[in-house]
């Protein structure tokens, strides 16, 4: 998009109109960058010399503040210089209004900088929650990665560069080495992790890291972290060099991990070998699962899913991402290739064990789950399993007979414990997840029961009447299949997981959740649909759980 910007004699206007209202005074000084406005800014007892950005466009970004006289150690202040004002905080560009945009950073960074200012002279506790942004902005920066998770307990690590002549790439873990880590070990070198009580000032944005902050460090050791330390330093006569990991506290909750590698010579730090920061990302299975939105709070539920087909694989994966720690998936049929696109796993697997293949897939992506793989009939599976510490079931079969015989069967061997049935309509109809507890009123084949509470045979929420060929094939009778699509399959066992983790969380139960489509296709088809799914396309599901669910039926009736 082209763009003429405004000349800086209008940003600078602007600038001081905007700040000047807030309260702040704004004299143009003098500055060395292109394009860039000069400002000395004072606003109470603070003052600020600040270079502002005003290169247009602006690469998508807000336009870049620098602290010109930064001299200490401020939140949300890199060691070289740069005031983090990011858009996503309340601001954004408008590539129409220039000086606006330019004015209205400014201001933002006054702001940010009067709270990191306060901020320091009350400990620095929300500069040492942002402790590893300033760290990884310092200079003459390395990079490393770990698996070692970062919590209080202090230790010896294994750590491996890249290559044989390369410290810059590091790889720290404990036991067996992580799949995803380079093949190629060079040699490995002493490391440690330290795991600080109390948080240690780094060095200033103008100061070197000098062997003084590792004193420093020290300090903070108790007799089992010296011991540590005396490990990692040796006693060898030849220098060489080691690394070490240091963790402290957040107020915010959790520990700002920070790294480097220093030389030792005869069991003491070696002044003449520089010592270099080390930028670290973290590979640890609780980072990776709440960056990742995970819920840590469920990596100790076992979810146990009947059925890995196109709806089912998808629900596996779900509850995956979502931090579901352990799963046990039960199918006793290997991929075909004729569902590969609408299945979780790809063409790859074909002719393997569903439950086996995504035993292996699952785990590779998603760090720290355990997935059992049962390739068995859900019902004897039922039936011969002994084990009781299951937290909810899902069932995604698609086949109402044996999910009827399921629910009562679980009932017995498994009262209390959260159920959700899910299942697909044809084509572009829809697709349901109905959550009941094993347990009390409100059960699956409370479903099947027509609008006078008799027995039926289909189900009260069927899109589609009975009585009707909903199969098609390609290539003969031995290959019909009933038409659905990836996105129907998604959607569905996406709504079935949804509907597991409230169960999960506490929500009330039976809940019966679905969703409709516009039904094109099955038009088009010939189907005819019920009069609840047209129904279905106005009520919500909070709405028409209770009329569906109705009384008790005779399998969930409270027995006299």
């Amino acid at each position: 998009m082209d763009v003429v910007s405004q000349p800086l004699s209008e940003c600078f206007a602007r600038t001081r109109e905007v700040c000047e209202a807030a309260g702040a005074t704004v004299v143009e000084v003098p500055t060395s960058r292109t394009n860039s406005l000069g400002l000395q800014i004072a606003r109470g007892d603070n003052q600020w010399t600040l270079s502002v950005s005003c290169n247009w466009p602006l690469d998508g970004s807000l336009p870049a503040v620098h602290l010109d006289n930064n001299d200490e150690l401020l939140a949300h202040v890199a060691c070289h210089g740069w005031v983090c004002v990011k858009d996503s905080e309340s601001l954004s560009i408008d590539f129409s209004r220039h000086a606006d945009t330019v004015a209205e950073t400014v201001l933002a960074a006054i702001h940010l900088l009067e709270k990191s200012l306060e901020d320091s002279k009350q400990g620095h506790a929300e500069f040492f929650n942002e402790l590893e942004g300033y760290w990884s902005n310092r200079p003459e920066m390395l990079f490393g990665r770990t698996t070692v998770e970062v919590d209080e307990r202090s230790r010896s690590v294994n750590c491996y560069a890249d290559e044989d002549t390369d410290f810059s790439n590091l790889n720290f873990f404990e036991g067996s080495k992580p799949s995803h880590f380079p093949t190629k070990e060079a040699r490995g070198y002493r490391a440690v992790y330290f795991a600080l009580p109390e948080p240690v000032l780094p060095p200033g944005p103008n100061e070197d890291l000098q062997i003084s902050y590792l004193e420093n460090l020290q300090k903070e050791f108790d007799a089992e972290q010296q011991a540590l330390w005396a490990e990692l330093l040796g006693s060898t006569p030849k220098p060489e060099r080691v690394a070490l990991l240091v963790s402290m506290p957040r107020a915010v909750g959790g520990r700002s991990l920070i790294g480097f590698t220093f030389g030792v010579l005869e069991g003491c730090p070696d002044a003449d070998t520089p010592i270099a920061n080390l930028m670290i990302a973290r590979h640890t299975v609780t980072h990776m699962r709440e960056r990742g939105g995970a819920n840590l709070s469920l990596g100790s539920r076992h979810i146990v899913v009947f059925g890995c087909g196109s709806v089912g694989s998808e629900v596996a994966d779900a509850l995956a991402t979502s931090g579901v720690g352990k799963l046990t998936l039960v199918d006793p049929q290997s991929l075909s290739a004729d569902n590969v696109f609408r299945h979780a796993l790809g063409r790859f697997w074909i002719g393997t064990s569903k439950v086996h293949a995504l035993q292996a897939t699952l785990p590779a992506r998603y760090p720290g789950i355990e997935v059992v793989a049962q390739p068995e009939d859900a019902y004897r599976w039922l039936l011969t399993n002994t084990t009781t510490e299951v937290d909810g079931f899902i069932v995604a079969l698609g086949m109402p007979t044996l999910e009827r015989q399921l629910s009562r069967a679980i009932r017995l061997s498994h009262p209390k414990t959260p159920v959700v049935y899910t299942w697909l309509e044809p084509l572009d109809l829809g697709g349901h997840a109905v959550a009941v507890t094993s347990s009390g009123q409100g059960c699956l084949d409370c479903l099947y029961r027509d609008d006078e509470g008799a027995d039926s045979l289909s189900s009260r929420t069927s899109y589609l009447e009975p009585g009707q060929t909903l199969t098609r094939n390609l290539t003969g009778c031995a290959s019909t299949f009933t038409p659905y699509g990836a996105i129907q399959s998604r959607r569905t066992a996406l709504l079935a997981a949804e509907q597991m983790l409230k169960a999960l969380s506490g929500s009330e139960l039976p809940y019966y959740a679905y969703w409709t489509g516009d039904g094109s296709a099955a038009a088009a088809h010939g189907l005819r649909t019920t009069a609840w799914w047209r129904q279905a396309k106005t009520n919500g599901s909070v709405d028409v759980t209770r009329p569906m669910f109705g009384s008790a039926c005779k399998q969930c009736r409270p027995k006299k």
